[in-house]
């Protein structure tokens, strides 16, 4: 494995010529898909290649010539270490051998170099106005896309058999759980034989951040959320008895909880004692959560101890964490269990390639608690994929008959009707049982909704499905309904009548589909919600995705049952919801008319949510440290409280010694580097290939000034994509930044 920031070799003329030549013949043989093209098209493209490269050599011939005479030994060095080209690789594996450190610097991709000790002259003056990207190439995510980031995604973690070891996880952490006790136990002993041990133990280490991410300034784009982001939180569940306790799960950083109403979170599984002996919480990605409301968890006025979370995200964004079944708390978090390990997790199984399901739908039956569905998907094994069922509060859990061979998305059980019970199938590219169901059992048979008449629920083109059921109306559910094809949303679906007949509110607008570069894309398989003001049966919240320029996309709002729409998105008094959302709850009457909203940037709440637009927000993310981390940080080599990160949907953040970092460009953040020999020059790239650069170690205050097209290189930036590629900076020539093969995010 290379380092990142080891010496790239230097090359001769005739190498660079060799090596570009090389190039050529690569695409030629290794185009797209990987299908060969014709030979006289190769031997053609061949020829051309080497006409380049003899227009190149020309180019470069003085400047060889020049570094030939300076260090002759060096180059005489280099010519005698040529190492042959190797075969192409596949998009997947370029994708494994990046997330892995293995991909070296592309010579073929370097960027235009200057003299030893000279820093990189800025594109831009540094008084300038901030880089605000342009709108990225058009990339909708269908379904052969997001197999593909599956099968990146768990590459390296599969066993020789296919299966995924999770198993291997869990071992793992006890032994580090060993060997902190073992540290504590020679930290404490006085016999001077025992050696302390070097291995890191939890007091060690202290948190850093970010926590949380500041978004303030004019380098951040309106639908970026603020004034302070944290990361994707992928579910929320507020008491019934209280609306100032709420738990919060994230994608990947476990289950946290607050008692005053969000200003301020705390972790409650980071230190996880269990069934499982761990003393580490097995995985930290969240898919939903649930609390028991029954007065056997509740009592007469709170607060509810019984809490179940779904592990494993289910936002079909494929390159998500699995889980590990289901955990219970029976004391308001303080201690987990874990449930469903045989249904959910194993190796061996039939839905083993995917190491375990993602639970993206939990909820406890309010007149009996000892019953629990949950909503599950397996990416490998959509057979095994539906609705789960508990009749012993969660000790079993098995698959429900004729709610299987699609993603069960969303459940929800009427608060006054005993048995009763709604559930949507809502499998995102499309499946036969794709659809919402009644049953009137607990859960035990279902009856599919189609509606009647000329009042029919759609039965094509049906993806991801949302709903949510009207508790001061039970008969009146909501359902979201996402395009199969991926193209947008289907339509906002409404019945007053349990199911019986159905209403399609065309006047809904689409928050799944944003315009890029004229062309509509959709992601309403990876954020689509809808919920009901408990207080209202006719006041309905829905979001999605975010436009290219603005976040009005972001959360609509009706108030006369889906006649009308209007956004809500931007607060009021300056506080803004950061785009793809993903999780909506309101508090349980007779509480205040509070709503939590949950996003790829963090959380939010409003206390006025049925307030002329635009109401009021309160940022809930200065306590909570979940923001998630792409590949390729850079600790500042003349600061240890110096360095830049890219983070999730909340770009490059600037670590500048505190717990709250600077986000200083929108969009996922990528790779960075460092000029090593000026290290005051720090490098930043984002999605789609955007490449920044600080000269002043990546304080964003100037902000970054100065940006590199990939295009300006020989790559064309549509064929970045979803990617973002590794930076390498060559740590003898300041200035020269390496750009090495995509790597997914």
């Amino acid at each position: 494995m290379s380092k990142p920031h080891s010496k790239p070799q230097k090359t001769s003329w005739m190498e660079r010529l060799i090596a570009r030549s090389r190039e050529a013949l690569r695409r030629v043989n290794f185009l797209g898909d990987g299908a060969k093209s014709s030979r006289g098209w190769m031997i053609g493209l061949v020829v051309c290649a080497l006409l380049v490269g003899v227009i190149s050599l020309a180019a470069l011939g003085p400047e060889g010539s020049r570094k030939s005479e300076a260090t002759p030994a060096a180059s005489a060095s280099t010519a005698t270490n040529v190492k042959p080209t190797p075969a192409p690789k596949t998009a997947a594996e370029n994708h494994a051998s990046s997330a892995n450190g293995e991909q070296k610097p592309d010579p073929a991709k370097e960027t235009q170099s200057q003299d030893a000790g000279q820093a990189q002259q800025p594109a831009t003056p540094a008084n300038s106005a901030p880089f605000v990207p342009p709108p990225p190439p058009a990339q909708r995510e269908e379904k052969n896309y997001l197999r593909e980031r599956e099968e990146w995604f768990l590459k390296d973690r599969r066993l020789s058999n296919g299966s995924v070891a999770t198993g291997l996880r869990l071992k793992a952490l006890r032994h580090v759980d060993a060997m902190r006790a073992a540290e504590k136990l020679r930290g404490v002993n006085s016999n001077a034989a025992l050696a302390p041990t070097t291995f890191p133990g939890p007091t060690s280490w202290t948190l850093i951040g970010p926590q949380p991410l500041i978004t303030a300034g004019p380098r951040i784009t309106p639908f970026n959320g603020g004034p302070n982001n944290s990361g994707r939180v992928s579910a929320i569940a507020v008491d019934p008895k209280n609306s100032n306790i709420a738990y919060l799960g994230a994608a990947a950083g476990g289950v946290w909880k607050t008692t005053n109403a969000g200003a301020l979170w705390t972790p409650m599984t980071d230190s996880l004692k269990s069934i499982l002996t761990a003393a580490s919480l097995p995985t930290g990605s969240i898919g939903s959560i649930a609390i028991d409301p029954t007065a056997a968890s509740c009592g007469a006025s709170g607060p509810c101890q019984i809490i179940y979370v779904g592990t494993g995200e289910a936002n079909n964004s494929a390159d998500s964490y699995y889980g590990v079944g289901i955990l219970k708390s029976v004391d308001g978090g303080a201690t987990w269990t874990q449930q469903g390990a045989s249904s959910f997790v194993g190796i061996g199984s039939s839905f083993q390639e995917d190491g375990g399901a993602h639970i993206g739908a939990i909820t406890v039956d309010p007149k009996n608690n000892q019953i629990v569905l949950a909503g599950v998907q397996f990416f490998s094994s959509t057979a095994n994929s539906g609705i789960y069922r508990t009749l012993n509060g969660g000790t079993t859990w098995t698959p429900v008959a004729g709610m299987t061979g699609a993603t069960g998305s969303a459940i929800v059980f009427d608060p006054t009707n005993a048995g009763v019970v709604y559930a949507a199938l809502g499998e995102s590219f499309g499946s036969a049982g794709n659809g919402v169901y009644r049953s009137t059992n607990d859960g035990a048979t279902w009856t599919k909704l189609t509606g009647s008449g000329a009042n029919l629920f759609p039965t094509t083109n049906v993806g991801r499905i949302d709903i949510d059921l009207a508790r001061s109306n039970v008969t009146t559910l909501y359902a979201a309904v996402a395009k199969a094809d991926g193209t947008g949303l289907l339509g906002m679906f409404k019945t007053t009548d349990s199911g019986t007949n159905w209403t399609n509110l065309t006047a809904t607008p689409d928050a799944c589909t944003f315009i890029n570069n004229g062309t509509p894309q959709s992601q309403c398989d990876y954020d689509l919600v809808v919920r009901v003001d408990p207080n209202d049966a006719i006041t309905v919240f829905y979001g999605g995705s975010t436009a290219a320029t603005s976040q009005s996309n972001v959360l609509f709002r009706t108030q006369d049952g889906g006649a009308t729409w209007t956004s809500v998105a931007t607060g009021a008094n300056g506080a803004g919801i950061h785009a793809d959302l993903h999780a909506l709850a309101f508090a349980i009457p007779p509480a205040a008319d509070r709503l939590y909203v949950g996003s790829d940037g963090g959380a939010w709440s409003t206390d006025n949510p049925t307030a002329a637009a635009p109401i009021n927000y309160t940022d809930l993310n200065s306590t909570l440290a979940i923001t998630m981390h792409y590949p390729g940080h850079t600790a500042d080599v003349s600061d240890e409280n110096s360095g830049l990160a890219g983070e999730q949907d909340n770009g490059p953040a600037f670590y500048g010694g505190s717990l709250a970092w600077d986000e200083v460009l929108s969009g996922d953040g990528g790779y960075t580097a460092q000029d090593r020999l000026l290290p005051s020059t720090v490098y930043t790239s984002v999605q789609f290939g955007f490449i920044t650069q600080s000269l002043v170690g990546g304080n964003p205050n100037p902000p970054f000034n100065a940006v590199f097209f990939p295009a300006t290189n020989g790559i064309n930036p549509a064929d970045q994509s979803n990617f973002v590629a590794p930076l390498v900076h060559d740590e003898s020539i300041s200035g020269r930044l390496y750009m090495g093969p995509s790597s997914s995010i």
